[in-house]
């Protein structure tokens, strides 16, 4: 695709142009455009990343047994609905980090 920039917010539509999804374009990857999201008026800023990111920890917390657990991935790619594009992997390799909880460790003597 001509004149699209790697990392552009692209709507992706139907042969009639009924918009159907937005996703990011990457060219130089296999996978030319990553679907984050299926409104197409949804746009694909901080703000949304912000709420995916927000939603997936929620799912982590609501799950994680935090007396026996003190690290955990935070956020998984296509499974909390915020896939890589080689465009993005600098972002996302910040933003998707695994968080440790420190915790008190009894010894026994």
């Amino acid at each position: 695709m001509r004149g699209i920039a790697a990392g552009s917010d692209v709507e992706l539509a139907t042969r009639n142009g009924r918009p159907m999804a937005r996703g990011l374009y990457d060219p130089g990857s296999p996978l030319a455009l990553r679907i984050y999201t299926l409104d197409p008026r949804e746009a694909i800023d901080a703000a949304f990343v912000r709420r995916r990111l927000d939603q997936a920890l929620s799912s982590r917390l609501a799950l994680l047994d935090r007396a026996s657990t003190n690290a955990f991935r935070w956020c998984n790619g296509e499974g909390d609905r915020l896939p890589a594009s080689s465009s993005m992997s600098t972002t996302r390799s910040r933003s998707c980090a695994s968080t440790a909880q420190p915790r008190a460790r009894s010894h026994a003597s």
